[in-house]
């Protein structure tokens, strides 16, 4: 297993992608933990057939030659234009996100509980998250894969879950229901502060790639 690290960013500006990424990945995360709280809010029955007291093993990320160059040569490119200032844009392949949550040390921690994968236009996560700050679920987990979509456009996040299994189980569709029927967008940008979304152009899963685009800051 290869675990290199890109090159140390220089710069405060130069953190900006690793904050994108860590922007992305933990709206995921929130996303899941608004799911936790749907199951405690609307089926508090299901709390401890949905989840579990032990935490599920997320394998590492087995990290190819090619995939490191890949990774490093798309983080160099951004690096350098947010130390410049410049607007730039950047495509990740589906199998190379975990690659980089692997190899940066901001969201290494993120990678050990969770793995996303990508679809077309949708996004897969598979996690495994402590529920110690959801009321009520102390010392369980939610262990599980979340399937939905993701997008940034014109300053606005927005996303919708499509399908999400807990601790081998369907998470009934009257809980989805209900969490697609409040703005899980601007949840999820509120909890993670919204100056990250201004520092968005746009963001959208196609093709089974993460396209980001950042907006020049000088």
């Amino acid at each position: 297993m290869v675990r290199p690290k890109p090159g140390k960013p220089s710069t405060s500006k130069s953190a900006r992608w690793l904050k994108i990424i860590g922007f992305v990945v933990g709206g995921l995360v929130l996303l899941v933990i608004l799911i936790a709280f749907g199951v405690y809010l609307y089926a508090s029955h299901l709390r401890t057939s949905l989840t579990a007291t032990a935490p599920l093993e997320i394998a590492p990320v087995e990290i190819t030659p090619v995939q490191k160059r890949q990774v490093e040569k798309v983080y160099t490119q951004v690096r350098q234009a947010m130390e410049q200032g410049r607007a730039t844009e950047a495509v990740l392949p589906g199998e190379d996100i975990n690659a980089l949550l692997s190899l940066t040390p901001e969201t290494r921690e993120v990678s050990q509980r969770a793995s996303i994968a990508l679809d077309g236009d949708t996004a897969k996560a598979t996690v495994s998250l402590p529920l110690d700050g959801v009321e009520g679920m102390q010392g369980r987990y939610l262990n599980g894969d979340f399937t939905f979509r993701l997008a940034v456009q014109d300053g606005k996040m927005q996303i919708k879950i499509l399908s999400a299994v807990a601790n081998q189980r369907p998470v009934p569709q009257y809980i989805i229901n209900k969490l697609n029927e409040r703005d899980l967008g601007e949840e999820v940008a509120r909890r993670l502060g919204r100056n990250q979304v201004s520092r968005l152009d746009s963001l959208i899963i196609e093709d089974g790639q993460l396209k980001v685009r950042a907006k020049a800051t000088r």
